[in-house]
């Protein structure tokens, strides 16, 4: 099934929203941008670790491979 992921996404047009979770790869597709997406589809089920920071002013996303 793939890797599992951690990831923090604040939403700062928003009051700083947080929102924290876990989830495979398919789960993270409806919560991130595609340029995002697309790097974590090229490294999912790999050994290797993944660790992405991605602050863009008004949304910052902090995805880190948990196994």
């Amino acid at each position: 099934m793939g890797s599992i992921y951690k990831y923090t996404i604040i939403d700062r047009t928003q009051v700083d929203v947080v929102r924290n979770g876990r989830g495979h790869m398919e789960e993270l597709r409806t919560l991130l941008p595609s340029e995002i997406f697309a790097v974590i589809k090229l490294v999912d089920g790999t050994d290797g670790p993944l660790d992405i920071k991605v602050d863009t002013g008004k949304m910052s996303y902090e995805i880190k491979k948990s196994n």
